[in-house]
């Protein structure tokens, strides 16, 4: 049975958007950096593949680790309180909206507003629902 890591880094590449493995001190320095860890299906995504080059056919793009930031960076008028601990991880069709993680909990936020949405209650449901119904994900 294939893992759901594999199954996201098999999707990347047969589209040939897949960027090279992520290091795993790229992983550490980004957890040290910000004192936290990584959720782990999210750092096993991330040995596969370190995001994706571009949009996908489905127009989501994940962000190689390097770029992971805080939500406030790019939605001027996000809540900072509603959004600490949250990094973006992707954007959807060239940031018509953006999704975030909180690693403390594994839980995934469209971002993009004031406030963020609970779209995935851990990072397992979200991967799972980009690959078998990418609709759940809009809020």
């Amino acid at each position: 049975m294939m893992t759901l890591a594999r199954r996201v880094a098999d999707k990347w590449a047969s589209e040939a958007v897949a960027l090279a493995p992520a290091k795993n001190d790229d992983l550490d320095a980004f957890e040290q950096e910000h004192g936290l860890a990584i959720p782990p299906l999210l750092r096993s995504i991330y040995l596969e593949s370190n995001g994706t080059v571009d949009a996908s056919v489905d127009l989501f793009h994940f962000w190689p680790i390097q770029e992971w930031t805080p939500p406030m960076a790019h939605v001027p008028k996000a809540s900072e309180e509603e959004h600490i601990g949250m990094f973006v991880i992707a954007d959807y069709s060239l940031w018509a909206h953006a999704y975030a993680v909180c690693p403390s909990d594994g839980k995934v936020y469209l971002v993009g507003g004031v406030s963020p949405i609970l779209v995935a209650p851990s990072t397992e449901s979200f991967f799972r629902a980009y690959l078998d119904c990418p609709d759940d994900l809009f809020g």
